[in-house]
């Protein structure tokens, strides 16, 4: 997955998480969680300061394990598009 900014490619890598030990039922039963990681750096898209408001600022921190990492995980709906697996909101991109 690659995406440009400004003319500046980022590439990043999907890591798949298993097992998911998440709170969010509708997630549970897809149970696909992965980690969306900067090829560049190894850190991964995380929601910022875990907020579950919409349009929360997403930014790269470094890979947090155990049960602190839900606003880290994400998952793909049935039409492909990347949720998260904190509160099922589509992450989407500005320009």
């Amino acid at each position: 997955m690659d995406f440009g900014r400004r003319g500046t490619l980022v590439s990043l890598t999907i890591h798949h998480y298993w097992p998911c030990n998440i709170l969010n039922t509708n997630v549970i039963a897809v149970c696909r969680c992965f980690y969306i990681v900067s090829d560049m750096n190894g850190k991964v898209l995380d929601i910022h300061s875990g907020s579950s408001k919409p349009g929360a600022k997403v930014i790269v921190w470094p890979k947090k394990l155990g049960c602190d990492n839900i606003n880290q995980l994400w998952y793909f709906d049935g039409n492909g598009i990347i949720l998260s697996a904190m509160n099922d909101y589509a992450l989407t991109a500005r320009s």
